[in-house]
This record gives C-alpha cells, structure tokens and sequence, in this order.
C-alpha cells in the first residue's frame, strides 16, 4: 500500500488532507500518533501515516464538504443579488 518507510509531515498532510499544524496538534494529544525524529525532523511511518487516515481524514474530508457547501450558498446568493440588482435598473 505505501511505498516509503517514512513520511514527512508535509507528504502526510498533502495525503490526509490535514494541515501540519493540524498534524502536530494531533500528535501532541494523542500517544498512538508516534513519528520517528532524525536529524530533528519529524517522520510518520507508514503504521502512523494509516492510522491517521483511519482516523482523521475524515475529519478534513467533512471541512472540505462543509467549506464547499458555504462556497455554494453564497454563489446562489449573489446570483440573486444580481438579478435584483438588474431587475432594479430596468424599471
């Protein structure tokens, strides 16, 4: 399933669609998310790296959802401004 034996914090946020300081947070509350320093840089494992896309991509993946729903509603919402607004000029 995964190619490489250790992950970068950047490479895991792009593929759990968490940010890293979203990452980092997570990391501190909780003790099962364990990543590997070397040369003190934080690594996830591929043992890591699938439990948080079990676990909390979810999470991101519900943001996303809620975020284009927002993003939709205001469309239909200047759409109808417009019309109000063209509606006003011709009379």
């Amino acid at each position: 399933m995964f190619k490489k034996k250790y992950y970068t914090i950047t490479e895991v946020s792009k593929q759990t669609g968490l940010s890293p300081s979203r990452l980092r947070h997570l990391e501190q509350k909780n003790t099962l998310l364990k990543t590997v320093k070397i040369r003190d840089r934080r690594y996830y494992t591929n043992v890591t790296l699938s439990y948080i896309l079990d676990n909390y991509a979810q999470i991101a993946s519900s943001v996303v959802n809620r975020n284009q729903d927002i993003v939709n509603q205001i469309d239909i919402l200047l759409v109808k401004f417009k019309n109000i607004v063209l509606e006003n000029i011709e009379c």
